[in-house]
């Protein structure tokens, strides 16, 4: 609770010290002048990936082996989402597989293996979008501390997933939590849980090229929605500019493990357009208080209104 209480205070006194430097007068002018026929098209497009993240969701469990309506998937998937855009590196992603097993009775452990795919997806996702930086750019220094950070996150995890006794223990500390215990439902071995996630992880190898495709697109439209909230302001960001910089600054809140990346996410992305394309930081920052509010705000609304089905 007291790491969680000063991660939100973090967030909050970098969002304040952004928008001091940025003029938060000019910031509220600019907005005030936003096209608001752009800004609407950028949350129909929103809602596009939101419903596309659904259908990944469904994918993933297909390629499990579990059937589930599309309903139940999003009843399930949006109110996590919710959670874990409060949560220190979205670490509640996982309460994803205890919703769906309120909604249709799949034990945890048969779907908690397609939210870790989903994640490490999202991740490589990501890093090849911010990539594109540096290939247009050529400016590596924004993007190679946060690509090493997390790859040695990611290495970590297949090291502990290559050996089966590391994964049991993993799991066994993870299932013997005490809040854990409650959502499963039951007692839960490490040994166990490990069989359990290395049989659902065998998924076909065409379940997981549709869906890393299906990723790569979900993050492209985000940086699409973040290039036409620039747009509405007047501001000529080049799209590769706008999409790559949003996998930079996503990448950046994971890494400062701030609740929503809030904050970091913000000073990141502002900081890096307001560097390379013809804006100062105040209508960087104007652009991306938009592009946020079409994305992370947009997804704790929806998430909170679907929430009375789960709770």
């Amino acid at each position: 609770m007291r790491t969680r209480l000063l991660l939100t205070a973090a967030s909050i006194a970098l969002l304040a010290v952004l928008l001091y430097y940025s003029d938060l007068p000019m910031i509220v002018s600019a907005i005030s002048r936003a096209n608001p026929m752009l800004i609407a098209a950028g949350f129909a497009v929103a809602f596009f990936s939101l419903g596309l993240r659904v259908f990944r969701w469904k994918l993933y469990l297909k390629g499990a082996g579990e059937a589930v309506s599309y309903s139940n998937c999003a009843y399930s998937y949006m109110p996590s989402l919710f959670l874990s855009n409060l949560t220190p590196a979205r670490v509640g992603e996982p309460v994803r597989s205890y919703f769906l097993k309120r909604l249709t009775g799949i034990s945890m452990l048969k779907s908690i293996p397609a939210v870790v795919i989903e994640r490490v997806m999202d991740v490589l996702s990501l890093v090849v979008i911010s990539l594109l930086f540096v290939a247009v750019f050529g400016e590596p220094q924004f993007v190679y501390i946060d690509v090493a950070l997390v790859a040695v996150i990611i290495i970590g995890v297949l090291v502990v997933l290559k050996s089966e006794r590391l994964t049991a223990k993993a799991f066994g500390f993870l299932f013997s939590r005490d809040f854990v215990k409650k959502m499963s439902g039951r007692e839960v071995t490490g040994k166990e849980a490990a069989q359990t996630f290395y049989s659902g992880v065998r998924m076909k190898g065409r379940y997981l090229a549709t869906t890393f495709l299906l990723s790569l697109a979900i993050w492209g439209l985000e940086g699409l929605i973040f290039f036409m909230a620039f747009l509405s302001l007047g501001l000529g960001v080049p799209l590769v500019l706008a999409a790559s910089a949003f996998a930079i600054s996503v990448l950046v809140g994971l890494v400062t493990l701030l609740p929503g990346g809030i904050g970091s996410t913000e000073w990141s992305n502002a900081a890096v357009v307001s560097r390379f394309a013809a804006a100062s930081l105040s209508e960087a920052t104007a652009g991306v208080i938009i592009g946020r509010l079409m994305t992370l705000w947009l997804t704790l609304l929806v998430g909170a209104l679907m929430w009375r089905k789960v709770k």
